[in-house]
């Protein structure tokens, strides 16, 4: 079965300054995960990119602890 995104339930979403996404969300009704990524960046052109997360520096992996525990609160619903 292919993707649907009718069926991608956004719980919430946070940005670093330096673009790095993280989102709770959950498919056809599950339970909610953490998705880390995509990186938003913009291109020589002037147009908006997206990378995979990949590593993280120090900053941002801080940044991330600073947020642990709002993204627990959220996939528990409260």
């Amino acid at each position: 079965m292919a993707f649907d995104p009718k069926k991608d339930r956004l719980w919430k979403e946070w940005e670093h300054p330096d673009g790095l996404r993280v989102s709770v969300r959950s498919y056809n009704g599950g339970e909610p995960t953490v998705q880390i990524g995509p990186r938003v960046f913009m291109k020589k052109d002037g147009t908006i990119g997206f990378a995979k997360a990949g590593r993280l520096d120090h900053d941002e992996f801080g940044w991330l602890l600073s947020i642990a525990e709002e993204i627990v609160d959220v996939m528990e619903g409260r």
